[in-house]
């Protein structure tokens, strides 16, 4: 199911431009990931693909339990998936 997040944007969409940012620079820790995040949803809503009353900070929970499926794509030189979040 694709839910839409403001004006057409989808999770989605937000989640690939944070791969995208990761693939320019990489993203290494939790805090890099949300920071990330919070700026990609703040030019969202400056740009107007996301409303500034809707509720952000449930998309921006949602999105940071993805950051293990970033690092899924991020191998290490010993080809093990590194995971700086401490969740298993």
């Amino acid at each position: 199911m694709v839910e839409f997040i403001g004006n057409g944007t989808t999770e989605e969409e937000v989640f690939e431009e944070i791969k995208i940012r990761n693939e320019l620079a990489p993203i290494s820790t939790f805090d890099e990931y949300l920071s990330i995040l919070d700026e990609i949803i703040e030019e969202k809503v400056t740009f107007g693909e996301m409303n500034q009353d809707e509720d952000t900070q449930m998309v921006k929970d949602k999105l940071a339990h993805r950051f293990d499926e970033l690092l899924s794509d991020v191998v290490t030189d010993s080809g093990d998936a590194t995971n700086t979040t401490g969740l298993e």
